[in-house]
């Protein structure tokens, strides 16, 4: 048996080594659960960072976790010391690991990481957003699509850094070189642009953002000259933090506060930077089915910016909400990638559109599927299967003056089209050419210039209610709206028009018919925000349980907030969205 003197001093033993261990610890390191408890997050920014973007998404990370957020201000050097010194061999020895000073007295360090091998030894990283060395030019240049392109083309760098180690090597792989210009510091560069000394200059992805915005968008973010990585936000290792950071610019991104953020400090949303970063890179390739989709957890889908597909800016568009939609039915993130022409849409891999030809267009080789507003015509169900979306008719659309009762009428007249399109197909088969080609957008500008006297579009009651001097002339026939995906992709096919079905009976596109059918419908902005408003309150249709079943629903036992913005309240008669 042991004796109780023993026992005693054993346990007060513990008791002082385990204060010990408390007083060391300190507040930092927390986990999530702690930091919610405590109320605050210690952040640590150095100098730079309280003059940049990292600054404002903190705040707005610690109001997404409902917390307030105290400044920690370190020297940027101070997040790698240990003890107040950098060991000589931090970056060589594999061996030295430990947790850099900055984190003792902070959480999270809120600042441009790049992740490196050797910083990995140091901490945990939380990725952030995409970035690159980027190529800089004045707005009024035409953009290079290739380094080619870049020949001869005088470009100021600042001299010892990986800028110059990746220009010198584009310029091995170019019969021609670009010319360089090496610069003490990224100011001088800078300076050389301003004043038209060179082509373009070089700078990392923030510098860039910064600097064009204090210049009224005089300048153009071009190709980047290194791989396109994601910045960090560096935690202690293994610390559950770090998927939480993740979870909120995920969150962020998908719900617009990052494009909005973005776009009040750089003049430019983050999408469209990042849309700007991807110049000149080719997007990867996706030629997979439903099962490979499903373990990606990602859908990959193509649209153009255009009225009732998508807009970068403004009110969300009816197939990307649609495209949302469907990505939600299958539980997984949607991406999307921006079409820059119908016609590209049709080309084989060398740029062609031909028609009696039963090839997979290349651009259909870079995404899971097109939510577009197709039109089922032999020559390209031959390349791609359809499935239809929604019923709808193509017309004439002309000022209200122009005097249009046939299509005998338009010989006389100067239209504008989409070249491979089906209104242009109607415009050939009636021996009718004088047209010419514009994007969808241009249309109705053009009409309102005096440039063209009409056009033939569906879905025309979205083109033309903000512009009471239009109408619509010729009903010329009815069209299955449609999105297109491959032909070996018929699983994906099947989940497609299922989901089309159950849209149809109880979701967007049953509401798009109804408003149809009423006559009601005034422009896709009207259509998504009346849709929207439907579920402002009020149960989902898969909560089967509620106060109609009997239980009360007066108390709210829990919220949650998705990664789309829309809030959940757990009450007693079930779930309710708030959007």
């Amino acid at each position: 048996m042991i004796d109780k003197s023993l026992k005693a001093i054993v346990l007060n033993r513990i008791h002082v080594l385990l204060i010990i261990l408390f007083l060391f610890t300190g507040a930092y390191g927390r986990t999530l659960d702690e930091i919610r408890r405590s109320g605050k997050i210690y952040v640590a920014f150095s100098p730079g960072d309280l003059e940049s973007i990292d600054y404002d998404l903190a705040l707005e990370f610690a109001r997404y976790l409902n917390v307030e957020l105290i400044e920690v201000h370190i020297e940027w050097e101070e997040a790698f010391m240990r003890n107040g010194t950098i060991p000589p061999d931090l970056e060589t020895n594999p061996e030295l690991r430990y947790t850099p000073d900055a984190l003792e007295k902070a959480d999270i360090i809120c600042s441009t990481f790049t992740i490196m091998e050797w910083r990995k030894k140091l901490f945990g990283f939380a990725e952030t957003m995409q970035s690159a060395e980027l190529l800089l030019i004045n707005t009024e240049e035409e953009t290079p699509e290739t380094f080619e392109e870049l020949s001869n083309r005088r470009i100021a760098f600042q001299g010892s850094t990986s800028f110059e180690q990746h220009l010198k090597e584009i310029n091995r792989s170019l019969a021609e070189p670009m010319e360089l210009v090496m610069t003490a510091s990224t100011e001088e560069s800078k300076k050389m642009l301003v004043e038209g000394q060179v082509y373009g200059i070089v700078l990392d992805a923030d510098e860039a953002l910064t600097f064009n915005a204090s210049h009224e968008q005089q300048y153009k973010i071009t190709l980047p000259i290194s791989d396109i990585t994601r910045t960090a936000w560096a935690l202690e290792k293994n610390n559950p933090l770090i998927q939480e950071v993740e979870n909120f610019f995920e969150a962020i991104s998908s719900n617009g506060v990052l494009d909005e953020m973005f776009y009040e400090r750089f003049g430019i949303t983050y999408n469209s930077y990042v849309d700007q970063l991807s110049t000149g890179q080719k997007p990867d390739r996706y030629q997979r089915d439903l099962d490979e989709i499903l373990a990606s957890r990602k859908l990959v889908v193509a649209l153009r910016d255009r009225a009732f597909v998508y807009h970068e800016k403004g009110q969300k568009q009816l197939m990307h909400a649609l495209s949302e939609e469907f990505a939600e039915y299958l539980g997984v993130s949607l991406e999307f990638v921006v079409t820059p022409s119908f016609e590209k849409y049709w080309q084989c891999d060398n740029g062609f559109v031909i028609r009696d030809s039963a090839y997979c267009p290349e651009w259909f080789n870079y995404f899971d599927l097109a939510a577009e507003t197709f039109s089922e015509v032999e020559w390209r169900t031959i390349k791609v299967n359809m499935v239809p979306v929604y019923p709808s008719a193509y017309t004439v659309v002309a000022r209200k003056d122009a005097e249009i009762e046939s299509l005998d009428d338009l010989k006389s007249m100067r239209g504008v089209t989409v070249i491979e399109s089906i209104y242009e197909d109607v415009l050939k088969s009636k021996g009718i050419t004088n047209y010419y080609y514009e994007k969808v957008n241009n249309f109705i500008p053009d009409i309102l210039s005096g440039k063209a006297d009409y056009t033939i579009l569906f879905n025309a009651f979205t083109e033309i209610s903000a512009y009471p001097e239009l109408e619509e002339k010729l009903e010329l026939g009815s069209v299955d709206v449609s999105w297109a995906l491959r032909k070996d992709q018929p699983e994906l096919q099947k989940e497609l028009e299922k989901f089309m079905s159950k849209s149809r009976q109880e979701g967007l596109i049953g509401f798009l018919l109804k408003e149809l059918r009423g006559s009601s419908l005034q422009a896709p902005e009207a259509l998504i925000k009346s849709y929207y408003e439907r579920f402002q309150t009020g149960q989902l249709p898969y909560v089967n349980y509620g106060a109609e079943n009997g239980l009360p629903q007066e108390d709210v036992f829990s919220i949650f907030q998705d990664q789309k913005g829309y809030m959940w309240f757990g009450t007693n008669s079930g779930a309710v969205r708030y959007n």
